[in-house]
């Protein structure tokens, strides 16, 4: 039998596209997003990428990919540009909403802290400046590796796509040692379920 759509999850799609109509109302960019935009308009990107490297090091260099792609989107598409990251925002949250009701809460209580949490000025602007896009990319990622161990789907290999994945978040954003801390948390509260020790 086909389960319902939660009411929860209806709401938060009708929220989302009412933002998304909103951003797409009218295209914008903010000042210290020019920087990484050079690029799409001079296509020299091996000459940025390697001018970048060499002045500030190996710093964050799957974020700048990011940015050459979003860039060029904006300059064919600058008022739809901001849906991408906001779509993966809105994957954020499923996670968050999927991990949390797994993990024992309600579906209510757990919208309610994923709308709690999207609602934090500095979780909610990510998706308005480009050059902080790279912290939702990373955001997704945590939340995709804390669904990964609640859902308990990979067994064999769940470790190394963990750190396989956590490898990829250092390359988009450095500062996640706080992730790190909640998910070895994480396993090891699990696995102390699974030997019966909790």
């Amino acid at each position: 039998m086909r389960k319902k759509l939660s009411i929860e999850i209806l709401i938060f799609t009708i929220y989302s596209v009412f933002i998304g109509l909103v951003l797409t109302k009218t295209a914008f960019i903010f000042q210290d997003d020019i920087i990484f935009g050079f690029p799409a308009v001079t296509k020299d990107y091996l000459g940025f990428y390697s001018n970048y490297l060499k002045n500030f090091g190996l710093f964050r260099p799957l974020a700048l990919i990011y940015y050459f792609f979003i860039y060029n989107i904006y300059l064919i598409f600058p008022k739809l540009t901001h849906l991408i990251p906001l779509v993966i925002l809105t994957l954020a949250f499923f996670l968050i909403f999927k991990s949390l009701s797994l993990q024992g809460l309600s579906k209510k209580q757990s919208f309610s802290l994923g709308v709690l949490f999207l609602s934090i000025p500095f979780i909610s602007e990510t998706y308005a400046w480009f050059s902080a896009n790279a912290s939702i990319i990373v955001i997704f990622i945590f939340f995709l590796q804390i669904y990964l161990v609640e859902k308990d789907l990979i067994r064999k290999n769940l470790l190394k796509i963990i750190l396989a994945l956590q490898i990829l978040s250092v390359f988009f954003y450095e500062t996640i040692i706080f992730m790190s801390f909640a998910l070895g948390y994480l396993l090891y509260f699990k696995g102390k379920i699974k030997t019966g020790y909790a």
